[in-house]
């Protein structure tokens, strides 16, 4: 049982936990069985032991589907920024960078909330950088990577935080869980990360580590297409990732996120729409997430994109640019923005 828990194979490992306990009782039967045991009660007592010892080994290589490590940190080994890398695919057939950033950017966009780490964005990452010399450059504390793997159904994340000064890993952990609990997936991997970082986090901060704005599986995936699509920034790619948005709200007609994304990829000059067709459905999309979700930071932000852009509302732009900042105050896209506003308005010194 040990072995077999700790091959370097993950196919040969356990693959459920009802499959190893299955084993177990087989083994129990079999000494149960044996002629020639002596005290026999004494070695049931062993083989309870033994049998418990597997299990704690066959859960830590693999056999259940949810798998921690970590190890205590010093003191100076305090993590107050964090740098979290998009997720490396495993074995995909097809492009996966959507979701390998929508991942990563599901995370951040949880541990934003909380007002005592700092997360830089995914968009502050070079291409194909070593995470440590990310780490190094962005001057953070700690680093996140991970890998996922989609098939059949099924989703695995794997995410190893290491200290950015010396690599030395702090945790790891694994989650094997239906494509459909792709939420809960992040919920508790942002969650884990607070746990370990933040043990003074207060519960309203750790609440907001499980926000959702839908609950429909296909129109998030959509959405985190349309993310990176819109990314890409080119008339075809801005046109694409409106596409997705659309589907993503015909799909579930409350997801003020997708209303959110639409309203800036509407905005986007890049969009080839001409300003007096843009605007207007911007405005739109923006107004229609800030009333599903009253208290959703990129609504806010998008809202005062659309006021700086096209109304030229400067105080509007300002309100609703510090609304943002409130309900998220480590998001640093919204920081940038409202730099470019106080610089447009003659306050360089704020």
């Amino acid at each position: 049982v040990l072995r077999r828990g700790v091959a370097s194979d993950p196919a040969l490992r356990y693959q459920t936990a009802d499959e190893l306990r299955r084993e177990i009782e087989s083994i129990g039967r079999s000494l149960d069985a044996a002629p020639g045991l002596i005290r026999r009660r004494r070695t049931r007592v062993g083989a309870t032991i033994v049998v418990a010892l597997a299990a704690l080994a066959a859960i830590a290589f693999g056999a259940a589907s949810y798998l921690t490590r970590s190890r205590s940190m010093a003191p100076d080994d305090s993590i107050r920024s964090l740098v979290v890398l998009p997720f490396t695919s495993i074995g995909a057939t097809a492009d996966q960078t959507y979701l390998e950033l929508g991942m990563a950017d599901a995370i951040i966009t949880r541990l934003a909330a909380l007002p005592n780490l700092s997360v830089p964005p995914t968009a502050a990452i070079h291409a194909g950088e070593d995470p440590f010399e990310a780490a190094r450059r962005l001057n953070v504390d700690g680093v996140l990577t991970g890998s996922i793997q989609r098939a059949d159904g099924r989703i695995r994340v794997v995410a190893q935080l290491s200290l950015a000064k010396d690599r030395t890993q702090i945790w790891a952990q694994r989650f094997d869980a239906p494509f459909t609990d792709i939420f809960d997936v992040q919920d508790n991997l942002a969650e884990r990360i607070a746990a370990n970082l933040l043990r003074d986090g207060a519960a309203r901060d750790r609440a907001a580590l499980h926000r959702r704005e839908t609950t429909n599986v296909d129109a998030y995936e959509l959405y985190l297409k349309g993310r990176e699509r819109w990314g890409r920034m080119t008339p075809d790619s801005v046109r694409v990732a409106i596409q997705m948005y659309q589907e993503a709200i015909r799909l579930d007609p409350e997801f003020s996120l997708a209303f959110s994304g639409l309203a800036v990829a509407y905005a986007s000059a890049t969009s080839g729409l001409a300003p007096k067709t843009r605007y207007p459905l911007a405005k739109a999309a923006a107004d229609r997430a800030l009333a599903l979700a009253p208290e959703l930071a990129e609504a806010h932000a998008a809202r005062s994109l659309i006021a700086y852009k096209a109304d030229w509302d400067w105080d509007l732009a300002e309100r609703e640019n510090l609304r943002a900042l409130e309900l998220a105050p480590n998001d640093s896209e919204t920081v940038r923005m409202y730099a470019e506003l106080l610089t447009l308005r003659g306050r360089f010194d704020q």
